[in-house]
């Protein structure tokens, strides 16, 4: 299996069990490779976890997006909510991509208007897609987001 394949099928297992819930014995079945295989190219799961949770957001993660169209939580607000427990590298690589987006949403205003405003789309974005992997309907999201 290759790099991307393995990592594709570990943003699965931690998008659906989040960090703390994905065991190596569910990582390996997912991925098809060796406890040892995956050992060897990551170190541990802190280093898979760390690698997945890079991968999805270079790859798979639309800045611009309100809903994740997804019966699967979106991996940054998982992780969001296992934040504490993340590996170090990982929990920077959170931080980091909420800062980011959270500047897209402002733009290069540095008014508190704007500040408000960022601090408020981020976290509309971030709760709308808790719910949807909550099993609110798309349809009922979309409609609620473009009320605001």
């Amino acid at each position: 299996m290759s790099q991307t394949s393995t990592l594709d099928a570990a943003v699965v297992v931690f998008r659906t069990h989040g960090f703390i819930g994905a065991s190596i014995r569910v990582l390996v079945e997912a991925t098809g490779r060796s406890r040892s295989s995956l050992y060897n190219e990551y170190g541990d799961k802190d280093g898979l976890f760390t690698a997945s949770l890079a991968h999805y957001l270079e790859n798979d993660l639309d800045l611009k997006a309100i809903v994740v169209p997804s019966d699967l939580p979106c991996l940054l607000t998982r992780s969001c909510h296992e934040l504490v427990d993340l590996p170090p590298k990982a929990s920077e690589l959170v931080l980091a991509t909420l800062e980011k987006q959270w500047f897209e949403f402002i733009g290069d205003n540095d008014s508190a208007e704007a500040d408000a405003r960022g601090t408020l789309a981020l976290a509309t974005r971030h709760g709308l897609a808790t719910l949807a992997a909550a099993g609110v309907p798309i349809d009922v999201l979309r409609s609620a987001a473009s009320a605001l």
